[in-house]
């Protein structure tokens, strides 16, 4: 994933792998899935590679954007256990998007996942 920008408007997943998935990140990628609870799923494990930043945005807060074996709500949301073998992942606080309809409850909310090789 170089680069990239995509909004997805459909009620699914950007990616959606029923095996376990690899992503090299370079530059600067944003997904935006803001009528879906994650913008990434994998029924396999979920590693990131490379050096650059993924920006995801979903409807929902549970799983931080990306939804896999290794990282989800119910196993563990810990960035460090996304990166692939000699990369470090990081991920930024959680963005709120606004809240269109006054529930109190955020339309979308977004992260940023940095992928780093180790030294």
């Amino acid at each position: 994933m170089s680069n990239l920008t995509a909004t997805y408007d459909e009620t699914t997943y950007f990616v959606d792998s029923y095996n376990s998935l690899t992503i090299n990140i370079s530059g600067a990628n944003i997904i935006r899935c803001p009528n879906y609870d994650d913008c990434i799923f994998s029924d396999g494990d979920l590693k990131l590679s490379g050096n650059g930043m993924l920006t995801v945005t979903a409807k929902d807060n549970d799983d931080c954007g990306l939804y896999a074996n290794n990282y989800k709500t119910s196993v563990s949301t810990d960035p460090s256990n996304l990166a692939a073998l000699g990369y470090t992942v990081t991920r930024s606080a959680c963005v709120d998007g606004p809240d269109s309809n006054g529930d109190e409850i955020p339309d979308y909310y977004t992260w940023t996942y940095t992928v780093t090789p180790n030294p």
